[in-house]
């Protein structure tokens, strides 16, 4: 009774921190252990939020240009920007050329620098042309829509149990176990995913998958190297990564 209580709380915790949907939740340490299993559900519940707001659009279709710029904003708005906060906050300490403890520095300054800038820009634009040249194909498979942002949670997971965090404190260290049960957990579903994407879409959606890990853990391997290890805004740096890889490589390989 204990422990239910206990996951309850988490994949409330999980909700909350990780999307608008406003639920109550109270941090607890033991909790907040739990947190990470439930990145998927998250993943899950943006994925049929977008699955649904691309339907919607089909009934009264918007230019494609307006599609692609309501289909981009989908995830940015669900989530409150927190991953692609990470993101633009990695870009700036990365892309900046200092050693490890000046990158740390940047990472944690809330000013947005011009790398960062520079970055957003190019990942808009890329992220708007891909939705904009899928919108005028046939449709994209609901399964795309529902499946790649569990993926990409799910391999979130497993980074922030495997690697170790930057600092004894914050996001990572809050996170962390660093157990082995944690860690399959969160590989399993992500080659599930994976292996149900490859059945339902074809090779295109195995192609998108196999890339958007390939993009996932290069930057993993670089903030890791660069920074020393895994933090919140690394992972919201990572896994955006994933969603760029995943959607640039799909609208390629789908024709």
């Amino acid at each position: 009774m204990k422990s239910s209580r206990k996951k309850r709380r988490a994949m409330l915790l999980a909700i909350s921190m990780f999307s608008i949907i406003p639920v109550r939740s109270q941090w607890e340490e033991s909790s907040a252990r739990l947190v990470p299993r439930f990145f998927p559900l998250v993943g899950l519940l943006l994925g049929v939020l977008w699955w649904g707001v691309a339907e919607l659009l089909r009934l009264v279709p918007p230019p494609p240009a307006l599609a692609a710029a309501l289909l981009l904003a989908v995830p940015v708005i669900f989530t409150g920007m927190i991953h692609l906060d990470g993101f633009l906050d990695c870009c700036d300490a990365v892309f900046s050329h200092r050693d490890q403890e000046g990158m740390r520095r940047i990472l944690k300054d809330p000013a947005c620098g011009p790398f960062a800038v520079v970055s957003a820009c190019m990942l808009f634009l890329l992220l708007w042309t891909s939705f904009y040249e899928l919108w005028q194909g046939l449709g994209i498979p609901w399964a795309v829509w529902v499946l790649e942002p569990v993926a990409a949670r799910a391999l979130t997971a497993w980074a922030l149990q495997t690697i170790r965090p930057i600092s004894e404190t914050g996001f990572a260290a809050a996170f962390h176990t660093g157990r082995q049960l944690d860690q399959l957990m969160a590989l399993t579903v992500f080659l599930l995913t994976g292996v149900l994407l490859s059945a339902l879409v074809g090779t295109s959606g195995a192609g998108a998958f196999v890339c958007a890990s390939a993009a996932f853990l290069l930057g993993l391997w670089l903030c890791r190297k660069l920074l020393g290890g895994i933090s919140g805004d690394v992972c919201g740096f990572c896994l955006t990564l994933f969603d760029a890889g995943f959607f640039v490589v799909y609208s390629w390989l789908w024709q």
